[in-house]
């Protein structure tokens, strides 16, 4: 094995210490516990614009730094912007001290001076929380067959895009996507045929958005989707095109071809409404015309009810 893979294969680490000779310690015995240390820094301020660049799998970083930002203050930031467990290290700290330490929620407190094997038990317990809280997350929020946001995560991100939309004067488009005939496909391929149409259909409505969009399920065989910053209202059009023409392609399921399309009704913020609760039923009003109209293609609502 290379170097360069086995570095790879070991977990990266960001130490933040502002006593020179004590940071060096430490990426010495994580060194020799076979973590990679990505880099040590003794600022908050440092430590921030190493977290952008390193992407370490842990912070291990003093509670009291010198500088404009203490550890403190630096976890915190790092709890709102960064998906990074931090760990404090501390000689000393005042209950004033760890009350303000509790608000940062970090995954632990290791006493200095330490033992290498209570350093080893401390970084991996919190690495083994951080991993243990993700996945809570993703059951809590995101939909166990196809793996896209489930209705609750939906409506976080529709109101956090809402008022991003009022601010910045940005047009946002909403789609509710209803496949078309599932019942038969569930019917001719079974249950666990229909599931796996469904999985491959998040999947291929993924890839017709940009990161920035947020695609969801929001149950048995309707998604919508959240298309946000849209520099004109047309440029719905090329999505929904994409999606139809997408979810529209054959599907091979159980070593079987079969078919299916898809009505979108869509929205627009601030044309349509200005609140979730109105563009979603106007968006779901659109899809029930596109229904009528017989099915698989996209209307909007401002277009097909006049």
């Amino acid at each position: 094995m290379s170097a360069d893979v086995e570095i790879l294969q070991r977990k990266k680490i960001l130490v933040v210490e502002d006593v020179t000779i004590v940071a060096m310690d430490i990426k010495s015995s994580l060194e020799s516990l076979g973590y990679h240390v990505t880099e040590t820094v003794p600022t908050g301020q440092e430590a921030l614009r190493s977290l952008d660049q390193t992407k370490p799998e842990l912070v291990l970083m003093d509670i009291m730094l010198e500088g404009a930002l203490d550890g403190i203050e630096t976890a915190n930031i790092i709890k709102q912007e960064f998906d990074i467990p931090v760990l404090y290290l501390t000689a000393y700290a005042d209950e004033e001290m760890l009350n303000r330490a509790k608000i940062t929620e970090p995954f632990g407190y290791i006493l200095k001076p330490f033992h290498e094997r209570e350093l080893m038990a401390a970084i991996e317990m919190a690495l083994y929380k951080h991993n243990m809280e993700n996945k809570l997350k993703k059951l809590a929020h995101y939909d166990c067959l196809t793996g896209l946001p489930n209705r609750a995560l939906f409506f976080d991100r529709f109101a956090q895009s809402l008022k991003a939309a009022r601010r910045s004067n940005h047009t946002m488009a909403v789609l509710v996507i209803d496949l078309d005939d599932f019942k038969s496909v569930n019917d001719n391929m079974g249950h666990d045929g229909g599931d796996m149409l469904l999985r491959e259909a998040a999947k291929r409505l993924s890839e017709c958005i940009r990161e920035s969009d947020t695609a969801a399920r929001l149950g048995g065989d309707e998604f919508a989707i959240l298309l946000i910053n849209l520099s004109a209202p047309d440029d719905t059009d090329v999505v929904a095109a994409k999606i139809i023409h997408s979810l529209g392609s054959p599907y091979l399921i159980n070593r079987k071809c079969c078919k299916t399309g898809a009505s979108i009704g869509i929205s627009l913020f601030p044309a349509d409404g200005d609140t979730e609760e109105t563009l979603l039923k106007k968006a779901d009003i659109a899809m029930y015309r596109a229904k009528e109209h017989g099915k698989n293609q996209y209307r909007f609502f401002h277009r097909s009810s006049g």
